[in-house]
């Protein structure tokens, strides 16, 4: 999804806060439309001439277990591609199946959606400080936003921190260095090496 603005384009990358986002735009008094209803990419879907663009990204670690979480909680799809290919009830395995078979697919999909060097949008928030960094987002592009409101509105979406997923997707430190080395692409331009 993207999200038209009086000033700015809000792009969402998937599992990365951005229902949070939407939530609190609407919370905050920020009029927001949708610009296109998918998980957008930047190249089919450019902000218009002289609007502010700006997005989140997260540990790719951290990624995995949001999508495995979602996926345990929700269902998985029958189709192909990676839940598919990778689907196991059990997380270490989901995750040594994304290495094996969809090495980098957090970079590359990032790498889709803000560019290769990530100069694609103006700025790239993280989901671990969703809040500051939406707030400075706004205040970049110049909208107007009520900060106490959109500081007030409560985690959205956050399946992987249901106690009956979190104790499941847990990382061993051989796995968690083989994600780091297949999303090394992400892990460094975006600082979580």
């Amino acid at each position: 999804m993207a999200l038209l603005l009086s000033k700015s384009v809000f792009y969402h990358i998937p599992k990365t806060g951005g229902n949070w986002v939407k939530e609190a735009l609407r919370r905050g008094g920020v009029p927001a439309e949708t610009f296109h209803s998918s998980h957008t990419v930047l190249s089919a879907s450019p902000p218009p001439e002289g609007y502010y663009s700006f997005t989140f990204v997260r540990d790719p670690r951290s990624w995995y277990q949001s999508y495995w979480a979602y996926r345990m909680r929700t269902q998985w799809r029958d189709a192909k591609g990676m839940d598919r290919k990778c689907y196991s009830t059990n997380f270490q395995e989901f995750v040594a199946n994304c290495v094996e078979y969809y090495p980098g697919y957090v970079s590359d999909m990032y790498r889709r959606h803000v560019g290769a060097d990530a100069s694609g949008v103006d700025f790239v928030g993280r989901q671990e400080t969703l809040v500051e960094d939406l707030l400075k987002a706004l205040q970049m592009a110049g909208e107007q936003y009520s900060e106490e409101s959109i500081r007030a509105v409560p985690p959205v979406n956050e399946a992987a921190k249901l106690s009956v997923w979190k104790d499941q997707c847990r990382y061993t430190p051989e796995l968690s260095a083989a994600v780091a080395k297949s999303e090394q692409l992400a892990m460094e331009m975006f600082d979580y090496a």
